[in-house]
């Protein structure tokens, strides 16, 4: 049974620093970045093991809690659980510990890495999503081998070798990458690199999804919103139809499709006085109570955008042993030669959603900076669902229930 797992944002991209490392890239996929080649074995076929699923899905939820009650904006659990495991596979058992209790994960690494390499392979075949990985490594650093075959055989990471005290040429050559990745809707994910910085890791996921039934624009009106800090007024869209749709805690949760079915778009409305925030984490949801029933559906058009520090929150969630200062480290990903263990220094996560009457793009970033210790820091029954009020939103694979994307809308802009 797929649980309705409320999270906050989806569509993916992913970025890791460590600090001492190497490059690589797989046969597969050409980043044409001055590629070190590694012949990557055939994806793995199948369905992801669910419990991988429903715990990227619960962390999701975690850090959406983090987040607070009058957050406003979208992040992909997809992207930043991808990202965290591929960096949790070079973990010592401390660091490891840390992030399989913040990522609620009881699954080893071997399945870890088959799951994530069963779903980049499902999402890849999807019309209009694409999901792709990458590493950018220093020419001072050595990265472990075992894991350049890894992040090329699970996660079809394509890696090139980068002089990383050129800062200014590698923070254009990735955010090239990740505009170039992203259809250019995500253009600087990083602003700055850590001096002992080494090694980037990218993954981007872009969506382009078409609704199986397209909102009229001549039925889009402008119309007050009434948010959390203000009203403003907002395009909204409308649509009569039948709808998986269920009434629940006073709230309202409808299923909108897109094309082929293969996702779609969860639609969450409180009741008035509850945030988005707290209806998807507290509602216990199972998409199986969902019914086709008639009605009308009020959607806001909608261009979110956001960008955050996850570090605070993460080290909340129990991560604080992977982080610098912790007692973990990630031996199995890099060393360097001054010998001092490489921890996460950072981790920012960009996202943006867009909604509107044709359908919903999606694309979203996160970097994962890893450093040395010694690094410094800085009808009768018929309903009405009228999103003119804070409300949330999730894009979900249809087969797997994995949430691709969340957005939580407090306020709009006017």
């Amino acid at each position: 049974m797929l649980r309705v797992m409320r999270i906050m944002i989806a569509l993916f991209l992913s970025v890791v620093f460590l600090t001492g490392c190497a490059r690589v890239q797989n046969d597969d996929y050409d980043s044409g970045l001055g590629i070190i080649d590694v012949k990557a074995a055939e994806l793995p076929k199948g369905i992801p093991d669910d419990s991988l699923i429903k715990s990227n899905n619960a962390f999701g939820l975690k850090l959406l809690d983090q987040l607070g009650d009058d957050w406003t904006g979208a992040y992909s659990p997809a992207s930043l659980a991808m990202a965290l495991q591929l960096t949790m596979y070079g973990a010592d058992d401390t660091a490891r510990a840390a992030m399989r209790q913040a990522m609620g994960i009881s699954l080893d690494q071997p399945e870890i890495d088959s799951g994530n390499g069963k779903l980049l392979s499902i999402l890849n075949d999807t019309k209009g999503v694409s999901v792709v990985n990458a590493v950018f490594a220093s020419d001072d650093c050595e990265v472990k081998e075992e894991f350049i075959k890894a992040a090329a055989d699970y996660y079809r990471a394509a890696a090139g070798r980068l002089d990383f005290d050129d800062k200014d040429k590698v923070l254009k050559t990735v955010n090239d990458w990740v505009s170039e990745n992203t259809s250019g809707r995500i253009k600087e994910l990083l602003t700055d690199l850590n001096p002992d910085a080494q090694m980037i890791l990218l993954n981007a996921l872009d969506m382009d999804l078409k609704w199986q039934n397209a909102f009229q624009s001549h039925r889009t009106a402008e119309s007050d919103f009434f948010g959390l800090k203000a009203t403003v007024k907002a395009d909204l869209m409308s649509m009569d139809g039948s709808f998986r749709y269920l009434k629940k805690d006073g709230g309202q949760v409808l299923m909108l499709p897109y094309e082929n079915n293969e996702y779609f778009m969860a639609v969450y409305l409180p009741k008035e006085g509850l945030s988005p925030a707290e209806y998807l984490i507290n509602s216990d949801f199972l998409w199986e109570e969902l019914e086709e029933r008639e009605g009308t559906l009020y959607l806001p058009k909608a261009d979110i955008e956001t960008k955050f520090s996850a570090v605070d929150a993460l080290k909340a969630m129990g991560m604080s042993d992977a982080f610098l200062g912790g007692r973990g480290s990630f031996p199995g990903l890099l060393s360097v030669k001054s010998g001092d263990p490489a921890r996460i220094g950072q981790v920012v996560h960009a996202a943006r959603l867009t909604v509107g009457e044709e359908g919903t793009k999606a694309s979203a970033a996160t970097a994962v900076e890893i450093v040395t210790e010694s690094a410094v820091m800085p009808p009768e029954n018929a309903f009405i669902m009228r999103c003119d009020r804070p409300y949330a939103m999730q894009i979900i694979h249809s087969d797997t229930g994995a949430v691709m994307f969340t957005a939580i809308v407090n306020d709009l802009e006017g």
